[in-house]
């Protein structure tokens, strides 16, 4: 017999250049793939992170607003004013109120309680000044000065027909150009406000038809109304708000008002107070 030999087949372990080239391109695609869903969910976090804050900021100054409205301490022929009246597409409203409030504002100097009266006056507005520092700020200042001696003359009775007028005039320079060197006299409340409105409604008619009206006919109001609108409106970011602030068209401004803007609204009661009641 013939001694067949068998030869060995050595099989080598490991992958060819095109096996590799292979495993790095899907590789490759996987970690694409992966990086995008990474990047959009950070996205989507920060966004949501965003969107969280302007509402709790938007509620937060809503509450603080609402509350000091409410309390307002009105008796007839006490100096309040509803001005700066601006139309729009969708009605009229209001840019700034001045009213008495009964809420204490617990403000310091030297450790020491400043606001011991128990009536103060205060506004709020957004400071819509072009190159101002706190542009797109809403604010609220306030007046309670006690030590003046004139101050308690800024309520009914009056000497004169004329001291209505003449109380008013002054609450308005005051709260407009608070004065002193208390700081709590000057309030910026949060920024990147776009809108600040005030809308007031009264009661019109008697008996069934009786019904409550928006009243922005005037140029001002000088009597509470029966219930009060407040509308503030508001961008997510620092940087968004900048955005909105130096675009120039207005169709493009009202993008990124819709995009990134938040509005909140609050109807506040303060009552029926006509002198015919």
């Amino acid at each position: 017999m013939k001694n067949i030999r068998r030869k060995q087949v050595v099989r080598r372990s490991g992958f060819t250049l095109v096996e590799l080239l292979v495993a790095m391109a899907i590789f490759a695609v996987l970690m694409l793939l992966s990086a995008q869903i990474f990047t959009a969910s950070q996205t989507m976090w920060s966004r949501s992170e965003q969107k969280n804050s302007a509402f709790a900021s938007g509620r937060t100054v809503m509450e603080f607003v609402a509350s000091r409205i409410q309390t307002i301490a009105y008796s007839d022929e006490t100096p309040f004013l509803i001005t700066g009246k601006e139309s729009s597409t969708d009605g009229g409203y209001y840019k700034k109120v001045y009213l008495p409030t009964a809420m204490p504002m617990n403000r310091k100097k030297n450790g020491k309680d400043i606001d011991k009266v128990g009536v103060r006056f205060i506004n709020f507005f957004l400071d819509d000044t072009t190159g101002s520092e706190t542009f797109g700020h809403l604010k609220m200042h306030i007046y309670s000065d006690e030590g003046a001696r004139d101050f308690k003359y800024l309520f009914p009775p009056y000497d004169s027909s004329s001291g209505f007028t003449s109380a008013l005039s002054k609450i308005k320079g005051k709260c407009d150009n608070p004065g002193g060197d208390e700081d709590m006299n000057k309030i910026s409340i949060v920024e990147n406000v776009t809108k600040l409105k005030f809308i007031p409604f009264n009661v019109s008619g008697s008996g069934r038809r009786e019904k409550i009206r928006r009243d922005v006919t005037s140029t001002h109001i000088v009597n509470p109304p029966y219930l009060l609108e407040v509308e503030i409106s508001l961008l997510d970011t620092k940087e968004h708000f900048e955005l909105w602030k130096n675009e120039s068209n207005q169709a493009k401004k009202d993008e990124i008002e819709q995009q990134y803007g938040y509005t909140f609204r609050r109807a506040i009661l303060l009552g029926d107070r006509r002198k015919d009641k």
